[in-house]
């Protein structure tokens, strides 16, 4: 009788697939969107001031935060700025605003600023307040995560040890407890004095503690203490948030939610396909804090803001769990997230950062009670800007997102999502895309997806989708087109562009530069493209470049090759004219949207990009550098360092050449290095360390955890390296990058013999900056590479099983290069 039950649901499962197909094998897609009228309300939350001096005001619906009173979708990403070198906090804070964040969101860790009991450290990588100074100075707001408890991959979540040694009740009102809190968040408070929203500062919000599920009335009332005792320190705040699950009719904080591509915490060393990859109505990830509380309640209500803390923006690898996340992996989740109705994305991590050292190391492990060993230094977290400051290729991927995000969230935050009946119930879905409509007085955006970590997904013939409105059956495209395989994009619906509507569009709009009354709607797709217009109001309609156009009744149809730029414009019989410019998707990942005083221009390049309030800032390992602007603009930069060629002034942009006036290479000595010891007394200290591990609760003998050690010590099998560099140095030089090629199960790199780098193999490289390893472009390096012990039970993506189950049983550095970080600074003249 049960096996006759699951073979009728089976049934039905595929009864609902096959009726997304008509008699000709077309896929259409029906999503009903209903007539309905949306009532908001706002001040049903005790949140604090929310006005600045300037006036500006930030509030919130049910449904969206707002600016000004008008609809805002927030993008945040998490920096911790004590993680992180003071000398390149600036550097860091103007790649994260290039990069579309307008939030950083930072963790106050309590063992870093009290160590020892009643003595605080705001100083150096510490110093929030400079932190501060910086973020106000470049125009990016702050959400506090003071904690108390934050976790954070941080020994004891970020409990200083002396608290635990009292041995009083923690993360509850104990009277004890809370005496501590207070002290620390009195001394915080003092930090930020002056830096308010309310005072024209950057700090917008704070989040109390973090994973702690407060609905029973204990849990609550110790969130509301947690909120007085934050308040009377001094912040009075517009938002105030929790990470966590509360009563359905609490009033005092928003709520936020996350989702991982992965869940390295995961106490096993299996493959995970996790349903953040599908478009469905939206959910909270319940594996996040799993480790430590078990599965978590992943509900999301609509009677509140729906806005995230931690999308991943990236992973933290830990011992047992090797994840490595492609560009498109990191990307898909704020994607799906999106689609299904998310209003405010919070990346954790967007900036990785290091681990300070105390009288003990600062990381979460098994050792000190945690289920998991992370890195004893390194927090990159595979994030966008990683642990030294090095861009990941996930930022370009990521910049993608936040732009639209920035430039159409006004309209999207307004727009509920609408899925369609049969919705995608398993990652190996090969003949299903997926898709939603967000919808809101007859416009919107058409999000769908063809995309699923470790899945090779196929493209999808004959895809077409249908709303069904209170005005009739719409059908986008007009004629059915091929999805492409393994791919994801946002399609504009009846989107308002000046004084003429883009019916629809087979293309993702990316920004919008405004500049002396000129509107400029930028599109990307990585296939061929059309746009449909109306073509009431519209005069004419001009091709500039490889732009086919062509009238057909009321509409104007415009196609454009997905391997081709393009551009159009559109007149209007009011005197209106609207650009409409195309990239191909490989080019709009290389494009920035660039603010350079009152011009807004789209800059691209294969260097790095980013810029502050005057200047274009391109980061390169190589002396000559190309770049296009749009609109055409004349760049100078410094004749002294480089010269700046401008190769083509016709045309869509205007090109240029950058030359560094000298190119500099490094020299470069590695030598393998005996050990000092012997083997008998390396095998033997390696035994006595396991043996004091196997004390621990949570120790696994064959997940042992990294064995390397803050001061170098000898171990089994080992191979240790000393590298000599001499890098020279130059105005136009920031930094040298070494890249490292290795084998083996961990690599930890010394500066005389003090760690100050370390990882998890997960995929045979390793990159470094040498500024974060000495001050000084000439010295040396000792790197130990360890071998993987045979049995050892570690999970790795499928591309690394074999190299895991053969090389890393040898521990080996296979080459390492030295490149210099260009960083060429432009202006307009």
């Amino acid at each position: 009788m049960i096996f006759f039950k699951k073979l009728v649901h089976v049934f039905i499962f595929f009864i609902g697939i096959l009726s997304s197909y008509n008699s000709m094998g077309q896929s259409i897609y029906s999503i009903n969107i209903p007539d309905e009228t949306t009532t908001e309300r706002t001040g049903f939350l005790k949140m604090g001031t929310d006005i600045s001096p300037t006036g500006d005001v930030l509030s919130y619906t049910d449904h969206y935060l707002t600016k000004n009173n008008k609809p805002w979708f927030p993008t945040m990403g998490e920096m911790h700025f004590s993680r992180c070198a003071e000398k390149d906090w600036e550097s860091s804070i103007i790649k994260m605003k290039s990069a579309g964040i307008e939030i950083i969101s930072t963790y106050v860790l309590w063992i870093y600023h009290e160590e020892i009991e009643g003595k605080f450290n705001w100083k150096g990588d510490n110093n929030i307040r400079k932190f501060l100074s910086l973020c106000q100075k470049h125009g990016m707001y702050v959400w506090l995560r003071p904690g108390p408890w934050a976790h954070a991959e941080a020994r004891n979540g970020g409990f200083p040890d002396w608290l635990l040694e009292k041995h009083i009740g923690l993360r509850k009102n104990d009277s004890s407890y809370l005496h501590y809190v207070k002290i620390y968040f009195d001394e915080l408070g003092k930090q930020c004095k002056g830096m308010l929203f309310k005072d024209g500062g950057p700090i917008i919000a704070t989040q109390l503690e973090n994973e702690l599920q407060f609905k029973k009335p204990e849990a609550y009332a110790h969130m509301k203490t947690l909120k007085q005792l934050i308040i009377q320190a001094g912040l009075d705040l517009p938002y105030y948030s929790a990470f966590g699950q509360g009563p359905d009719d609490q009033d005092e904080f928003l709520y936020t939610l996350g989702g991982y591509g992965d869940s390295p915490w995961a106490q096993h060393t299996h493959k995970m396909f996790k349903p953040v990859y599908y478009i469905k109505p939206l959910e909270g990830d319940t594996d996040i804090g799993a480790d430590l509380f078990g599965k978590v309640d992943g509900k999301v209500r609509n009677t509140f803001p729906k806005i995230s803390a931690e999308i991943g923006g990236g992973l933290q690898d830990t011992y047992h769990r090797r994840v490595e996340m492609s560009p498109k992996d990191v990307a898909a989740v704020p994607f799906t997230r999106i689609a299904s109705g998310m209003n405010g994305l919070g990346y954790y991590m967007f900036h990785g950062g290091m681990n300070q050292f105390g009288k003990t190391s600062f990381q979460e492990s098994r050792e000190t009670g945690y289920p998991n060993d992370v890195p004893l230094i390194s927090y990159d977290f595979q994030a966008p800007i990683g642990a030294m400051n090095i861009i990941h290729p996930s930022y370009n991927e990521l910049r993608l997102l936040n732009t639209f995000a920035k430039d159409f969230g006004e309209m999207l935050v307004t727009e509920k999502p609408y899925f369609p009946k049969v919705q995608v119930a398993s990652p190996f879905s090969y003949d299903t895309v997926q898709c939603s409509a967000r919808i809101h007085d007859g416009r919107g955006f058409l999000f769908f997806s063809n995309y699923q970590r470790f899945v090779d997904l196929p493209t999808v013939k004959n895809f077409q989708m249908e709303l069904h409105t209170k005005n009739g059956t719409v059908q986008v495209p007009e004629k059915p087109m091929d999805f492409k395989a393994n791919s994801y994009i946002i399609w504009p619906y009846n989107l308002p562009m000046g004084n003429t509507v883009l019916k629809y569009a087979t293309a993702q709009p990316y920004c919008i530069l405004k500049n002396e009354g000129k509107q400029t709607y930028v599109f990307f797709s990585d296939a061929d493209a059309e746009f449909v217009f109306d073509g009431k109001g519209v005069q004419s309609c001009v091709n500039k470049t490889n732009s086919q156009i062509t009238h057909e009744g009321n509409n104007i149809r415009v196609k454009c090759m997905g391997d081709k730029t393009a551009a159009f414009d559109i007149l209007t019989t009011e005197s209106g004219r609207v650009s409409v410019l195309f990239l191909p998707r490989t080019i709009a990942l290389d494009a920035v949207k660039v603010h350079l005083g009152e011009k807004e221009l789209l800059v691209i390049s294969k260097a790095n990009l980013f810029f502050d309030e005057k200047n274009l800032l391109l980061e390169d390992f190589t002396e000559k550098v190309k770049c296009s602007v749009y609109p055409s603009a004349e760049l100078i930069g410094n004749t002294e360092l480089f010269s700046t060629k401008q190769t083509k002034k016709n045309g869509l942009f205007a090109e240029y050449e950058l030359n560094a006036k000298k190119a500099l290479t490094a020299s470069l000595d590695l030598k393998k290095k005996p050990m000092a010891s012997s083997e008998t007394a390396a095998i033997h200290f390696k035994d006595s360390l396991l043996a004091e591990r196997a004390t621990k609760k949570n120790f696994n003998k064959y997940q042992p955890g990294p064995l390397y050690q803050i001061i170098f010590h000898d171990l089994p099998k080992e191979a240790t390296y000393q590298v000599r560099y001499d890098a020279p140095t130059d105005p136009l030089i920031k930094d040298w990058i070494a890249n490292i090629v290795f084998s083996g199960d961990v690599m930890a790199i010394y500066r005389n013999d003090t760690l100050k780098y370390d990882l998890f193999n997960n995929n045979d490289t390793c990159k470094i900056k040498l500024g974060y390893m000495s001050n000084k472009t000439k010295g040396d390096l000792l790197i130990q590479v360890l071998p993987l012990d045979n049995g050892e039970d570690i999970y790795v993506e499928d591309k690394m099983l074999e190299k895991k189950n053969k090389e890393w049983l040898n521990a080996s550095i296979k080459s390492i290069t030295l490149k210099p970080v260009y960083c060429f600074k432009l202006s307009i003249k």
